[in-house]
């Protein structure tokens, strides 16, 4: 949200443009997030790992501007941190699915 309204206040970019900018930085950031605090990843971060986490970011982040665009397209003035909101609310529990069980299963006990 910082990042899409720093594009967009400051910067005066268009709220689409800005939105994959800030998708891009959010991907990044949460693989190293959710290694270290919210799956407690013990073992080294590896390429396939990141390469797995990407894919279920990028088909979550997808959703994510589709539902984003699809609001502002179709409701007249709506809010674009509106947009944002709703449109991570759907995209957050696509991606704990994902990671939990596609990128960072609980290791065998």
């Amino acid at each position: 949200a910082s990042i899409l309204t720093a594009l967009t206040h400051v910067i005066g970019m268009d709220p689409f443009s800005a939105r994959l900018i800030a998708i891009t930085i959010a991907i990044v950031a949460a693989y190293f997030a959710h290694r270290r605090l919210t799956f407690r990843v013990k073992e080294p971060a590896s390429f396939l790992q990141f390469t797995k986490f990407a894919a279920v970011a990028a088909a979550a982040a997808t959703l994510n501007y589709a539902i984003y665009a699809g609001l502002l397209i179709t409701i007249a003035n709506f809010p674009p941190l509106a947009a944002l909101g709703i449109a991570s609310v759907i995209a957050m529990a696509v991606n704990f699915v994902g990671y939990r069980y596609g990128v960072f299963p609980k290791p065998e006990v």
